[in-house]
């Protein structure tokens, strides 16, 4: 079965939060409106994936073997789709090309049967390299 309900969260939303016929929530969105449904809701289940915009610092004194493995996975486990994925990555500007050009490589060997995320990673190295060869001039 499938029921879909049309209107804006604060009508449908506080509707269905509020209804005790509904036993589990599920939501993904903001801290605030997880507190506010969470505050409405009562004792019910929740599950709740409270977005972020999670970035990653990596360092010149790093550990690559270490680093790039956790970097792709924190940013492809799920395909990216978790809340807390790694959504922005800060490289020192001394291993900058080091460390794309391994990321890179993990990325296409972890999923060389993914023709899509192949595609995907080349148009992100082409714009990479268009950014780092605007920010020398």
């Amino acid at each position: 079965m499938l029921n879909i309900i049309i209107g804006s969260g604060s009508t449908v939303g506080d509707w269905l939060v509020t209804d005790p016929a509904v036993a589990m929530i599920t939501f993904t969105g903001s801290h605030p409106v997880g507190k506010y449904i969470m505050s409405r809701g009562g004792l019910k289940k929740y599950t709740m994936e409270l977005g972020s915009n999670s970035a990653i610092i990596i360092c010149e004194n790093v550990d690559l073997d270490q680093a790039i493995p956790r970097s792709m996975f924190g940013s492809y486990d799920n395909l990216g789709q978790i809340c807390i994925s790694i959504q922005r990555i800060y490289v020192h500007n001394d291993i900058l090309k080091q460390f794309t050009d391994q990321f890179v490589t993990m990325i296409l060997m972890t999923f060389s049967d993914r023709w899509m995320i192949r595609n995907i990673v080349f148009k992100l190295e082409f714009k990479r390299k268009k950014l780092i060869k605007h920010s020398r001039r």
